[in-house]
């Protein structure tokens, strides 16, 4: 198995604002309060970018620095990916319809943001990172894609990895395709488990056969966002929220990754 020690996590969703409060959603410790808080503007971004940025940039590179800050790193050290099964829907719903439509110009700004490795460069800018930067997309298996992307990428290179998974629902007609009803979005802050910081994941790829079933003790939290396709990391979420040793299964490919969480 390869494995690595999570330093920082972050989240947000419906009333999962933040990792410190969310934990204790997540281990079940206090009740789930399902609250929609407009996203913050990202203040990282130079002014120009701040206001050409869509939800889906603003939800990716919040995740993203609230991670990093978490695990005490200036977020131009990382190596990051960013791993979404949509990217940004109401972008791309826009310009589809435009194209549809008798006046086919698309607006530069639109288009640009429109492609899946959009949060990747507003990252680089607002970091000035010069690191490497994976977008990844792989449907209904991106979570688990982007985590095996991060550990075998630390696994080659000792330098700490952002690993960032995030969806934003999609908007009419593409909505009838994948329903969902809220954003979700959370990274995670790895680092080579000789750091000896923070609660130790391991993961290695299984080929088919049965998997464990998930029972969450929130089972509100899962309801309310279990059409978006960043919730398959709700399991690893909660296990790190209640420190304790947890083996979670998600379904991968014609597989499943299984993942050992143990919090020393």
């Amino acid at each position: 198995m390869i494995a690595a020690r999570v330093a920082g996590v972050s989240i947000w969703g419906p009333g999962l604002e933040g990792w410190a409060a969310s934990r204790e959603v997540l281990a079940g410790r206090c009740p789930y309060v399902a609250t929609a808080a407009a996203l913050p503007p990202p203040a990282m971004l130079p002014a120009t970018e701040r206001r050409r940025a869509g939800t889906t940039i603003r939800l990716a590179l919040l995740v993203a620095r609230e991670a990093a800050e978490a695990a005490g790193l200036d977020p131009a050290e990382p190596t990051v990916i960013f791993g979404s099964a949509c990217s940004d829907g109401a972008i791309v719903g826009s310009i589809l319809e435009t194209l549809a439509g008798p006046d086919r110009q698309i607006s530069p700004t639109l288009f640009h943001n429109s492609v899946h490795n959009a949060p990747a460069g507003y990252w680089t800018i607002a970091t000035r990172s010069h690191q490497a930067v994976t977008s990844l997309g792989a449907d209904g298996a991106t979570f688990p894609a982007a985590l095996l992307q991060g550990m075998t990428q630390l696994a080659a290179d000792p330098r700490p990895v952002l690993v960032c998974v995030y969806d934003v629902p999609l908007p009419p007609p593409l909505l009838a395709v994948r329903p969902s009803r809220f954003l979700f979005g959370f990274a995670l802050a790895l680092v080579p488990v000789s750091s000896g910081a923070g609660p130790r994941i391991a993961v290695r790829y299984v080929g088919p056969a049965p998997s464990v079933g998930w029972t969450p003790r929130c089972a509100e939290v899962f309801e309310v966002s279990r059409d978006n396709p960043a919730t398959l990391g709700l399991p690893l979420l909660e296990a790190l929220a209640c420190e304790t040793d947890a083996r979670i299964e998600v379904p991968y490919l014609d597989g499943r990754l299984e993942i050992e969480v143990t919090p020393r």
